[in-house]
Parts: C-alpha cells; sequence; structure tokens
C-alpha cells in the first residue's frame, strides 16, 4: 500500500457553474454551490465540490489508461484482481482508496471577499438564458431561466488523500513514481474543463499539483512527466473535438 497525500489548485479560465440545486429568492432559478461558514468565515463562498474534481480525473485517467494499454475493466465491475481504475476510484463493489476533499478558494480571494461578505452573489455573476425547441431550434415562449456562475480568475485549493494498493511495473515510464500515482497526477493535469454550461463557453480551468505526500513538485518534474514522447497522452475534450472536425 502506499500513502496518497496530495495537494492541487485549481485556476479558472472563465466562470464555472457548478449548480446547487436551488434557486435564490425567485431571482435565480439555479446557484452554485458555496460553502458554509465554516470555509468561508462567516461568508457563503463558491467552491467545487470533491466530487466534480474525481468524476473529471477518473474519466481523464480511464483515457489516459486506455491509450497506453493498461488494463481498464469494463463498466467499473472489479471483484477481485482489481483494475487500476478501481484502486484509484472506486467500483460498485469496493471502494477506491482516494479521498476527494471540495476544493475552496484561496486565502487571497477570501479576504478579496471579505470586505463585502453580505452579498449572495459574491464572486458570481447571474446569466440568463432560452429554453429552445430542439425539433423547430426556436425558442419557447415563457421559458426563461437564470442561473449562476463564478467569476473567472479564482484560485480554489483542494487535497487527495488515502492509500493506494500498488502494483510493481517494469516499464521506464514509471521510474519516477509508481504507475497508480504517476496516472493520477498526469490525470490531474489533463482536466482543462469542468461543470456545467460548457457549451456557453463556461468551465476552461487548469490544474497543477503542488505537493505529492509532503515533496514540493517542481514545474519541470511535471513536465517531465507528460513529455514522455514514445507514450502520447489522451488529447484534452478541446483537442479531441478540433480533430474530428478536420
Amino acid at each position: 500500500m502506499a500513502k496518497v497525500d496530495l495537494i492541487y489548485h485549481i485556476d479558472l479560465h472563465t466562470g464555472i457553474h457548478i449548480g446547487s440545486g436551488l434557486g435564490f429568492a425567485k431571482m435565480v432559478d439555479e446557484t452554485i454551490c458555496r460553502a458554509g461558514s465554516a470555509k468561508g468565515d462567516g461568508a457563503k463562498l463558491p467552491y467545487v465540490p470533491g466530487s466534480s474534481v474525481k468524476g473529471k480525473v477518473k474519466s481523464r485517467c480511464e483515457s489516459l489508461a486506455n491509450r497506453l494499454n493498461i488494463r481498464v475493466c469494463k463498466d467499473r465491475k472489479c471483484k477481485q484482481n482489481l483494475c487500476v481504475i478501481c484502486r484509484l476510484f472506486g467500483s460498485p463493489f469496493t471502494p477506491g482508496g482516494l479521498r476527494f476533499s471540495d476544493a475552496i478558494l484561496v486565502k487571497d480571494w477570501e479576504n478579496i471577499a471579505d470586505h463585502r461578505i453580505q452579498d449572495p452573489f459574491e464572486l458570481s455573476i447571474i446569466r440568463t438564458g432560452n429554453k429552445l425547441e430542439r425539433a423547430t431550434r426556436t425558442t419557447e415562449q415563457d421559458f426563461l431561466f437564470s442561473y449562476e456562475q463564478t467569476a473567472d480568475g479564482l484560485r480554489f485549493e483542494g487535497t487527495i488523500t488515502g492509500e493506494v494498493n500498488i502494483i510493481p511495473q517494469d516499464d521506464k515510464l514509471y521510474s519516477q513514481l509508481p504507475m497508480e500515482i504517476w496516472l493520477l497526477i498526469v490525470g490531474l493535469q489533463l482536466v482543462d474543463k469542468i461543470g456545467g454550461g460548457r457549451s456557453h463557453g463556461l468551465g476552461r480551468c487548469s490544474i497543477n499539483v503542488d505537493k505529492i505526500n509532503g515533496n514540493v513538485l517542481q514545474q519541470n518534474q511535471i513536465l517531465n512527466l507528460l513529455g514522455q514522447d514514445e507514450y502520447p497522452l489522451g488529447l484534452s475534450e478541446y483537442d479531441q473535438r478540433n480533430n474530428n472536425n478536420n
């Protein structure tokens, strides 16, 4: 078993929308997830749920594992001899070894928000839209709706902790780190979108790993992990779309 204690940060290049499922005083139909006083020092500030990060990272790790011919089970039904994805993220039969915390605003942004602590839409904006009738491609009457998105440029910090069962590998690709930890770090680096509203230009982000088990990861170390020419990495969602259109 290998201990995992990883700290990462998310930089938003556009606003994101991760809905809370709740409206606000008949003013906004769907608000974003906001932290309570324990995380925001009295203010309810935007945050990124750990489940959202886990889902995106799992998807990128699975694509990368398939690209590198690493065994991945179908339909997440591992019961014995677990594949790497089930060992990291779990399956319907087995809990995963990793725990993803919520990613909360870094202190610099919390301090900015504290100046207007009573604002219910702190660090966010409200957008409106219309429901479309797909058959006619026209807007439906009486279906104007509003939703909240975060401001862009925000930075969130989160952690991934736990223990993972390590299977030794002979491949030189994993000489710096065990395959399971390598896959997790590179999968994080490959996440470039998160949340909903991506067709409206929302959700663009980048994730960088700051520390792994107390060791600071320098940028050149991360580039070494990503830069193996003989092992082509999975494309981002944006690159995949462009390649399919060409």
